[in-house]
């Protein structure tokens, strides 16, 4: 038998007895194809004699044979990669959800949870993430009596557990005693651990913080400040600078009208814009508007930048805020420029 790397290919089993196989039919067509050409009855030369152009042919045939027989081993040899590619990814994912069968239980501070019967960090292999305050857990999404749920798994007193809200109850109908299907798949997704963030104030602070707990995932700053920069681009008096630590847009010299912030939601980047309240009492029916954990009540509101993000809305409210914070001078001008 020809060696295997003949093809190019590293065969072994079923998959090498396969190309040995198409190897081998080739050549019996390749062999059958010679046999006709050398024959007396041949069209291509004298009798019992093929001349040079039959002779050429013939080598050609071979050489396509081996060529088609290596063309089908690299195809099958790709399947098989692919297919243990998608048996892998499969695999991993069905590995990382887990589904359980708890009791409703009810602990201190009223909190409503879940006991995770699993240790998180064993069974997916990741440490947990720094949450509020000394707090550390797994942020998670899944679902809970059939309804998603999103949070994380904390761990106190060498026990682990996910919070069922109030508002997930009443919707499933669950009361503290009764036994509940859970499914839970981990997630690094940011709105996920804002979710775990403000959900995990809600208990009680271990004494220390876990020392070797993972910080909250970089927030992509650069992208939406690119954007930001664009739409203000060519404002009258509009500087860029960086207020505690954050891009800060200002009309004119310390007059603030947008900030990028990602201390407003814990996790998360946020567009801190002014707007009139009118404008501010609309947007805020959205969820992912809220008002500003600094000045709302003068029309400070906060808008989740993520990748949901609609950008064709964000332009009216920095111009929105942008007139708000203006100088008549400015706003004159930039009105005269078309922009507002």
């Amino acid at each position: 038998m020809r060696s295997k790397t003949t093809f190019g290919v590293d065969c072994g089993g079923r998959f090498d007895r396969r190309v040995s196989q198409r190897r081998s039919s080739a050549e019996r067509r390749t062999d059958s194809i010679t046999q006709k050409v050398s024959s007396p009855s041949s069209s291509y030369g004298e009798r019992g004699s093929p001349d040079i152009s039959a002779c050429e042919a013939i080598g050609v045939v071979r050489e396509l044979a081996v060529v088609h027989a290596a063309h089908l081993a690299e195809g099958t040899a790709r399947r098989a990669a692919r297919t243990r590619s998608t048996r892998c990814a499969l695999t991993s994912r069905a590995m990382s959800k887990v589904t359980f069968e708890a009791e409703l239980i009810e602990g201190h501070k009223g909190v409503t949870a879940v006991e995770v019967p699993f240790d998180p960090e064993v069974r997916w292999r990741k440490k947990p993430f720094r949450l509020a305050g000394r707090r550390h857990g797994w942020p998670v999404r899944g679902t809970c009596a059939g309804h998603t749920i999103e949070g994380y798994i904390g761990e106190r007193w060498g026990r682990r557990f996910v919070m069922i809200d109030a508002p997930l109850r009443r919707v499933a109908d669950l009361s503290v005693g009764d036994r509940v299907s859970v499914t839970l798949t981990p997630s690094e997704d940011p709105a996920t651990l804002a979710r775990a963030i403000e959900q995990s104030k809600r208990t009680t602070q271990p004494g220390k913080a876990r020392p070797d707990a993972l910080p909250p995932p970089r927030i992509d700053v650069d992208g939406p400040l690119a954007r930001v920069r664009k739409i203000c681009a060519g404002w009258p008096g509009v500087l860029e600078t960086t207020t505690f630590g954050h891009p800060t847009f200002q009309a004119g010299k310390k007059k603030t009208f947008a900030v990028l912030d990602d201390h407003e939601r814990p996790g998360m980047l946020c567009l801190v814009v002014k707007l009139p309240a009118p404008e501010q009492a609309r947007v805020l029916r959205d969820p992912r508007f809220a008002p500003s954990k600094f000045g709302a009540r003068h029309g400070w509101t906060s808008m989740v930048v993520d990748r949901q993000t609609d950008w064709k809305e964000v332009p009216s409210l920095l111009r929105a805020s942008y007139r708000l914070v203006a100088g008549k001078r400015l706003v004159a001008e930039l009105e005269a420029d078309g922009a507002v």
